[in-house]
C-alpha cells in the first residue's frame, strides 16, 4: 500500500517537472525579447537536464499527458495569428461600431459591453490577453464616445471571467487534461456562472456603482 502511494506520488512529481519544463519552453517564446525568441537551447537543457538527474527518463516522458502542453501551444499562438494578420484590429472596430448606438444609459453599461466582451474572448487565448489586447482601445472608444469610461472598463474586465470553452484559461486547460471534467461540464457550468454574473451586474451598475462615485 505504501509502496503504491509513493510511486502514485512519483508519477504525479514526474509529470509536473515534465509540464513545468514544457510550460516554460511555450512561453518563453511567447515573451522573450525578439532576438532570444528563436533560440530553443536554454529551454531544451531544462529537459536535458532533469534527465541527467534522474529526475526524468524515457519511459517518464512516454507516460506523461501532454495535453496541458499541446493546450497551451495552441492557444497562445490563436492570439499571436490573430494580432499578426491584423483580424484583431478589424474586429475591434467592427465590435466598438455597434457597441456605440447601443450604449445610451447605465442599464446598457452593464448589459452591452459585458457580452461583448464575452463573444470577443471566444476568439483568443486567455484573459490577459484579450485585456491586454482590448483594454486600450476600449478606453479610446469610450473616452471619444462621451460614455463612463471607469464603469465600461470595469464591466469589460468582469467579463474575462466568464469562460465556456477549455483553452480560455491556462488553469482549466490543466484540469481538463487531466480528467478531472470534460468539455460539456465547463460550457453548461460557465455559462450559467456567466449568466449569473450579467444578472448581478445589472443591478450594481446602475443602481449601486452611482453612490460610490462610478458613474
Amino acid at each position: 500500500m505504501r509502496a503504491s502511494q509513493d510511486g502514485a506520488m512519483d508519477q504525479c512529481g514526474k509529470e509536473g517537472a515534465v509540464f513545468v519544463a514544457h510550460r516554460y519552453c511555450v512561453l518563453g517564446d511567447r515573451f522573450a525579447p525578439p532576438h532570444f525568441a528563436g533560440d530553443h537551447r536554454d529551454r531544451r537543457r531544462v529537459v536535458c537536464g532533469a534527465a541527467r538527474l534522474g529526475i526524468l527518463n524515457e519511459e517518464d516522458l512516454k507516460r506523461v499527458n501532454y495535453l496541458p502542453v499541446f493546450f497551451t501551444a495552441a492557444a497562445v499562438s490563436m492570439g499571436i495569428v490573430l494580432t499578426e494578420t491584423k483580424a484583431l484590429q478589424a474586429m475591434t472596430s467592427v465590435m466598438f461600431a455597434w457597441m456605440r448606438p447601443l450604449i445610451t444609459n447605465m442599464v446598457s453599461v452593464a448589459v452591452v459591453p459585458y457580452w461583448t466582451a464575452f463573444v470577443y474572448h471566444i476568439f483568443l487565448a486567455s484573459e490577459l490577453s484579450m485585456l491586454a489586447t482590448s483594454i486600450p482601445p476600449l478606453m479610446n472608444f469610450a473616452k471619444s464616445s462621451g460614455l463612463p469610461i471607469f464603469a465600461i472598463g470595469l464591466v469589460w474586465a468582469f467579463a474575462a471571467g466568464g469562460k465556456i470553452f477549455v483553452y480560455q484559461s491556462g488553469v482549466m486547460v490543466a484540469g481538463y487534461s487531466f480528467g478531472y471534467f470534460d468539455a460539456r461540464d465547463l460550457f453548461r457550468v460557465g455559462l450559467c456562472l456567466t449568466i449569473v454574473e450579467s444578472l448581478v451586474l445589472l443591478v450594481l451598475v446602475p443602481f449601486y456603482w452611482p453612490l460610490i462615485g462610478i458613474r
